[in-house]
């Protein structure tokens, strides 16, 4: 008896530790306090998420990073799983289902003008203070590209990301993107200051904004206006194209923070689900509430929410921190909003992973 005791106990310890999910998991130090992020997901899907929550939480303190089973929840748990999965589980207090990615995108079935009159007030401001200093053209020589991919849109990403920059390689961009879409170089003076590389789908009659840069990388072409220029134009050549309805300006990850998210939401955008790949994959975001340093992230980092088909807006908030309604990305496709109350929220977190 003893024996098979003994061999019941060790074959359910090695179910367990089979069921262990392997993920990736970073510590560190945020104001005295060691805290743990945990990633959870297929590899590929770990750099369009992981990096930027890695950032925010921990700044530039330094991290130490590994690949392993993960045996217990960490302090802040990035967990991947499809949409029927979501749905499914019982998702407790404490949990939350973000989209994988959101797309912002405009609709360029109306005249030009009409599209500029639903920007942000600020970009209508700067379009008036930079009236006429910018022209565009759209280049068609293979020198052309080779330019901007390697004098403008390499040491902007490069600047911007270093190590986590995510972008096409040259031979991709040439073959797939250049060679059947659209380049837009922006001009200042007869000299080229910025650009943006564009994909064709013919098939949603959509314009894919894929690949952006300035001269040299250079943050004054950014401060300029050069940078925004080559949003207008391209929205203006495509209202001006009877076979596209649509710029695509990409996705993001689901954090309002994000600041690539503010920065096109100033452009009459629509929030929308990504590509179907992305669109069928959730982030079950779960937090330990009780750590400082994770409340202060999430206080500071308010999150798109999924709810079915529907994406909307969530604010945390506490009895000292009011919810970050700076941050409001109030656009279409957004669909509700909703304070997320750390104060309340239930501090277990029982959720079993997806693995």
């Amino acid at each position: 008896m003893r024996r098979n005791g003994t061999i019941k106990a060790n074959v359910k310890i090695g179910i367990e530790v089979l069921l262990m999910p392997y993920g990736t998991e970073a510590f560190g130090n945020v104001n005295g306090e060691e805290i743990s992020l945990q990633f959870i997901g297929a590899t590929e899907d770990k750099h369009w998420l992981f990096p930027f929550v890695k950032q925010r939480l921990f700044g530039n303190e330094p991290v130490t990073e590994t690949e392993c089973k993960i045996e217990k929840e960490g302090d802040l748990r990035l967990e991947i799983v499809g949409k029927g999965e979501a749905e499914k589980r019982a998702v407790p207090d404490g949990v939350w289902t973000l989209p994988f990615r959101i797309h912002q995108a405009v609709d360029t079935r109306r005249p030009f003008s009409e599209l500029v009159q639903s920007m942000a007030k600020q970009e209508r401001k700067r379009r008036r203070k930079n009236e006429g200093r910018f022209v565009y053209e759209v280049a068609e020589k293979e020198s052309d590209f080779f330019a901007f991919y390697y004098n403008m849109h390499k040491p902007t990403i490069d600047n911007r990301h270093g190590d986590s920059a995510i972008s096409e390689p040259v031979d991709t961009a040439f073959e797939k993107l250049f060679k059947s879409g659209k380049l837009f170089l922006v001009k200042e003076n007869g000299l080229a200051v910025s650009g943006g590389l564009c994909a064709i789908n013919k098939a949603h009659r959509r314009l894919d904004a894929r690949l952006i840069g300035v001269a040299g990388g250079e943050a004054r072409h950014r401060q300029s206006g050069a940078q925004a220029a080559v949003y207008d134009f391209l929205l203006e050549w495509a209202c001006g194209e009877s076979d596209i309805d649509e710029v695509d300006f990409q996705g993001g990850e689901p954090f309002l923070s994000k600041g690539t998210v503010q920065y096109k939401k100033r452009f009459a955008t629509t929030v929308k689900w990504p590509p179907a790949a992305f669109a069928d994959k959730r982030v079950l975001l779960s937090a330990n509430i009780e750590s400082p340093a994770i409340k202060h992230f999430l206080l500071n980092n308010p999150v798109f929410l999924a709810k079915g088909d529907a994406i909307g807006c969530g604010f945390f908030t506490d009895e000292t921190k009011k919810p970050r309604y700076d941050l409001a990305v109030r656009t279409p496709g957004v669909e509700f909003e909703t304070e997320l109350n750390l104060g309340v929220t239930s501090p277990s977190r029982q959720h079993q992973p997806a693995f």
